[in-house]
């Protein structure tokens, strides 16, 4: 082959060799970078929470280390669920995460956001003072409580109750002799109301802490003063007249008497009750009016 040959070889041999390097390489970047990795996957944490503490679980890609707040807390090597205890202080509390590869590319972030709430919501209260002894065959009472908390009566939820209602009914039976009543409130950080409970005795109306002193059959007099030993817990009523406490054990009345025949009845009941359940007693008291008295009615 004369040296002209040669050259037309090699130089045909050089076109298909660049012809070749043109071809198009379809879906293919000769110069793409690997992706980073995807970030740790963490399951939500419970919150708002009471707790000084919490785990954060979670799974993070293979052969990756994980990183809290800029601290690696796993090395690649090694199961990829973690859990992790973290420290929580009142109020707000954020954490970020995310994970690094071997060749040092790093995932996009993930924050977690847990609030630590440790303030227990106040006690129930009521709107007026229960009793201690009652006659009624119920208890009717208006309660009042925060709101973001939920009722638990005698160990059981007050479903009833909506979360953020301020006033609740406290409508039960009582039994005779001591009932008692159990209250607290829970919210959502679990954070518990100190317990309210209540201690109510139900008295039968006949055994009534109240002995009224018979009153004369006759008397000659303007009025007469009735006089009883009672409870401090007990007020009674003598016919028209506004209802009176007992006090220091003892309770009276001075009730106006007319010539004749004075019917006169006496109601007792323990304190706010004579309206619902009274220990009555009607009494007939003969009045001759003192000399003078009465004169001049009808002019």
């Amino acid at each position: 082959m004369n040296t002209h040959a040669a050259r037309s070889v090699v130089a045909a041999v050089a076109l298909v060799a660049a012809a070749s390097c043109e071809l198009p390489l379809d879906g293919v970047a000769l110069d793409a970078t690997p992706e980073p990795p995807r970030p740790p996957d963490v399951a939500p944490p419970s919150t708002p929470t009471s707790s000084s503490t919490a785990t954060l679980r979670g799974t993070r890609p293979a052969n990756t280390a994980l990183f809290l707040d800029g601290e690696e807390v796993a090395p690649r090597e090694g199961p990829t669920a973690f859990r992790l205890r973290v420290a929580l202080a009142p109020g707000f509390n954020t954490f970020i995460l995310h994970a690094v590869d071997a060749a040092g590319r790093s995932s996009e972030e993930i924050t977690v956001t847990i609030a630590r709430d440790d303030v227990a919501p106040s006690p129930i209260g009521f709107t007026t003072a229960p009793p201690a002894r009652t006659a009624r065959t119920r208890l009717d009472l208006t309660a009042t409580k925060d709101t973001a908390c939920v009722v638990w009566q005698d160990g059981d939820l007050r479903a009833d109750v909506a979360v953020d209602d301020v006033f609740f009914s406290v409508d039960d039976d009582l039994a005779l002799g001591r009932n008692r009543f159990r209250f607290t409130c829970v919210d959502d950080a679990d954070n518990e109301a100190a317990l309210t409970q209540l201690d109510v005795e139900r008295v039968e109306i006949e055994a009534l802490p109240f002995s009224l002193q018979e009153p004369p059959a006759s008397i000659v007099a303007a009025s007469l003063v009735l006089s009883a030993t009672c409870d401090d817990d007990v007020e009674a009523q003598a016919g028209a007249l506004a209802p009176t406490p007992c006090a220091g054990g003892a309770w009276s009345a001075e009730v106006p008497l007319i010539e004749g025949d004075n019917e006169i009845t006496v109601r007792a009941a323990f304190t706010g009750e004579l309206g619902n359940v009274a220990q009555t007693s009607t009494h007939h008291v003969l009045a001759t009016l003192p000399a003078g008295e009465g004169e001049g009615e009808g002019e």
